[in-house]
């Protein structure tokens, strides 16, 4: 769950709880997946609007976050209405991975896809 410049972590046990800085940042969405080591997230560098894809290592608690702006997503803010997900694929022995996002635009929908694997 983001919280702005926080990345709280809850635990089933609902009075126990983790939280990381983000210093710099405002994380406004997180995607995980449990096979890497790495989260992605979409957010802002503080006081900037423009919305970018970024990455930090999977932290421990009170840690502060390693941040790596990955890209900057073109014609997309912090006010963008959007869905993302993770897509993996196979060609043979070969996994493919790359990021959909749907971003609402009036009344369309423009699809993004973002290769997530190393060149």
């Amino acid at each position: 769950m983001s919280e702005e410049k926080r990345v709280i972590v809850r635990a089933w046990e609902l009075n126990r709880y983790t939280q990381s800085n983000a210093r710099g940042y405002r994380l406004l969405q997180i995607l995980l997946n449990p096979e890497d080591q790495e989260v992605l997230a979409f957010g802002t560098r503080e006081a900037n609007n423009e919305l970018q894809l970024l990455t930090f290592p999977v932290a421990n608690a009170r840690e502060e976050l390693k941040i790596k702006p990955e890209r900057k997503l073109e014609g997309m803010t912090h006010q963008s209405r959007f869905v993302a997900a993770i897509n993996t694929h196979s060609k043979g022995s070969l996994a493919q991975r790359n990021l959909l996002i749907a971003v609402v635009e009036g009344p369309a929908i423009r699809i993004v896809r973002i290769g997530l694997n190393p060149p």
